[in-house]
């Protein structure tokens, strides 16, 4: 159905208080990237949509309710997202690989509350405009 599902557990794996739950409103086309804030709160999912946009999502409260999804204005591209954070959740950055077979970069510097309009591509030769 190229939905994302989510399970939860709080103990390591022994049980599961969320046991596959989709979350809301997503036709992906590819794995999602995860990341998760060190309180463990917060999630933020990215993956490559349909459309070949990177979009994202999030959730506030240890999955429990969803918000999104939201495309990245610009860029186009053939893998699925790969994402890290800084410790503090401050610092978000995402890569794909492009139509041009390039690998590119964003960056949100606010937790994920925005990103970059432009993509750039890791020579910084370039951007997605």
């Amino acid at each position: 159905d190229n939905a994302i599902w989510h399970a939860r557990s709080r103990n390591s794996g022994v049980n599961w208080d969320i046991a596959w739950a989709k979350i809301p409103v997503c036709t992906a086309a590819s794995q999602p990237s995860v990341i998760c804030s060190p309180d463990g709160k917060k999630i933020k999912v990215f993956v490559r949509g349909m459309d070949k946009k990177m979009w994202h999502a999030f959730s506030l409260d240890e999955g429990n309710t969803w918000q999104g999804w939201w495309p990245f204005e610009t860029g186009t591209f053939i893998s699925g997202p790969a994402v890290c954070a800084s410790s503090d959740w401050k610092e978000i950055n995402i890569f794909g690989v492009g139509e041009n077979m390039n690998v590119y970069h964003n960056q949100s510097t606010n937790g994920g509350a925005s990103f970059n309009k432009n993509w750039t591509r890791l020579d910084e030769i370039s951007t997605f405009y």
